[in-house]
């Protein structure tokens, strides 16, 4: 997964290589935060057998001869995340949804299996089921121009590439080469722009949509699904949110779910509030004008009830989503990792689909393996909530034998991956490696005076990102710390330009040290 102004912000957050301790660029204005105190166990719900074993057994992505299962408590503690809520999917069915923690700081409302919070990306799977819907019904072919269905405004093409089309196929596997809006959100006393001027740009921040990269090349679009949702109404002659409403979320039971901008009562007063490090947002969260791409308010079990549905649908076993041969091109491998509308991983036993979403203050990470009907949804109310969702998955996965989803020893790297020193320093790129010595990895870097971010990382991001594990800080003149994967972005400030000696050592351990020190 690809892990800072908003939805720059979706594919920034996840790209991103850090959460840094400072405010990023865009957030919305944070109010003050109470002292609440933690709910009792009972108020989020259940707390059964099942319940008990995942909140006790947290783990990182990597473990070795130091590693302790953590409790859920001390680890959002740790990541000042206020609240977090999950649905474990066992067989195609609910057995676990229940909640943790406080749902908004300004008032210390519990978090609880009810509780809303914003699912970011994962509007674009309701979104390719809404679009599939169309196609099985014969109202757009797949790999028709896109414009055939657009009848207030027509998509703009690449000049470049005069013979290549944006289709329902590409938009919806993010390879049409459409831009990104901006998407940072609206608070609740402005009033946000129709979807008409967020395609042509006038009146709005930011660019208008059209076709700039190579159709047919994948790069994640916002953009895209955009010009879904335009398809959909004039094709319909219904709004978005009503299609949505009717024809999936209805229709997958999703009754505690909506695209309505703020919810309606009585979905409104159980909201969990965006936060930032324990903050919450003074206006608890922003609007979303690009409904298609990230406007669902949903909770875990509601996202669950979709996954299952999918699945259903994939399977054959229910069609009342949609028609077997549209769900199975939904989760056929498109473009990169991603189908329509879903981010597939693995095969066999092991493949799943799902996707992630990221509001401002908002995380989820959703999946279901196609073939068990096993799966998860993690919802939380701040950033670091992405952070908190893996390590309650490979809880789950160590319990329920997911095997593609658990931790792993850090000692059983392989010997020839490369793994590289990454930051601010050089863009948060790979042109500083890491030589492998006799049980270490060692680099001479040349820094300037000055303060500097950065982990270090295999070229992928996914297989290994080791950051800061704990609140110690490194020294003007260097010194030592020990890491996690994934942490939080190494800082480093120091007075003089100089060469630094950084050397990586104790893997065996899970919790591996780096020292940097002058040469």
């Amino acid at each position: 997964m690809k892990r800072l102004a908003a939805l720059a912000f979706a594919a920034a957050l996840l790209a991103s290589p850090a959460l840094a301790q400072d405010l990023p660029e865009g957030l919305p204005p944070l109010g003050v935060a109470k002292a609440c105190k933690p709910p009792k166990d009972t108020v989020g719900g259940p707390m059964d057998a099942e319940a008990k074993a995942l909140a006790k057994g947290l783990l990182p992505a990597w473990t070795g001869t130091e590693t302790k299962p953590q409790a859920l408590a001390k680890r959002m503690q740790a990541l000042q995340v206020p609240g977090v809520s999950l649905a474990v999917i066992r067989g195609g069915k609910i057995v676990l949804a229940r909640g943790w923690g406080i749902a908004d700081m300004g008032t210390c409302a519990p978090v609880t299996a009810d509780t809303l919070f914003q699912a970011g990306s994962v509007s674009k799977v309701v979104t390719a089921t809404l679009a599939m819907q169309a196609v099985s019904a014969n109202k757009h072919p797949l790999d028709a121009d896109i414009n055939w269905a657009l009848a207030r405004w027509q998509l703009p093409g690449n000049p470049a590439y005069p013979k290549e089309r944006a289709t329902l196929h590409r938009l919806l596997s993010h390879s049409a080469g459409v831009s990104n809006p901006d998407s940072a959100g609206y608070p609740p006393s402005a009033a946000a722009p129709s979807l008409l001027a967020i395609l042509t740009g006038k009146g709005v921040k930011g660019q208008p949509v059209r076709v700039t990269g190579q159709p047919g090349t994948w790069a994640y679009s916002n953009g895209g699904y955009l010009v879904v949702e335009a398809a959909l109404e004039d094709m319909t002659g219904e709004s978005f949110t009503a299609l949505a409403q009717r024809e999936v979320l209805e229709r997958a039971g999703m009754t505690r779910s909506t695209f309505a901008q703020p919810p309606a009562s009585p979905l409104l007063e159980a909201t969990a509030a965006g936060h930032h490090l324990g903050k919450p947002f003074a206006d608890r969260f922003y609007n979303v004008a690009e409904l298609a791409a990230g406007g669902l308010w949903s909770t875990p079990s509601d996202v669950a009830r979709l996954l299952i549905a999918l699945r259903a649908s994939y399977n054959g076993s229910d069609q009342a989503l949609l028609p077997q041969a549209a769900a199975r091109e939904m989760a056929k491998v498109q473009a990169s990792s991603w189908g329509l509308g879903l981010e597939l991983k693995g095969q066999g036993p092991a493949f799943t689909f799902g996707h992630d979403g990221t509001r401002w203050g908002m995380f989820t990470r959703a999946f279901i393996h196609a073939e068990s009907g096993d799966g998860i949804v993690v919802m939380a109310n701040d950033f670091r909530g992405f952070d908190l969702a893996d390590e309650l998955i490979r809880a789950a996965a160590l319990r329920y034998g997911w095997t593609s989803r658990q931790p792993r020893a850090l000692a059983s790297l392989p010997a020839d991956q490369p793994i590289y020193l990454r930051g601010s320093m050089n863009e948060w790129g790979t042109t500083l490696p890491l030589r492998r010595e006799p049980g270490r990895f060692v680099a001479e870097v040349q820094l300037p005076a000055g303060r500097h971010q950065f982990k270090l990382a295999t070229a992928d991001w996914d297989l290994l990102a080791l950051g800061q594990a704990d609140a110690a800080a490194l020294k003007a003149n260097g010194g030592t710390l020990r890491l996690g994967a994934p942490g939080t972005s190494i800082t480093f400030q120091t007075d003089r330009a100089a060469n630094w000696l950084v050397t990586l050592d104790k893997l065996e351990t899970g919790r591996p040290r780096l020292t940097i020190a002058p040469r």
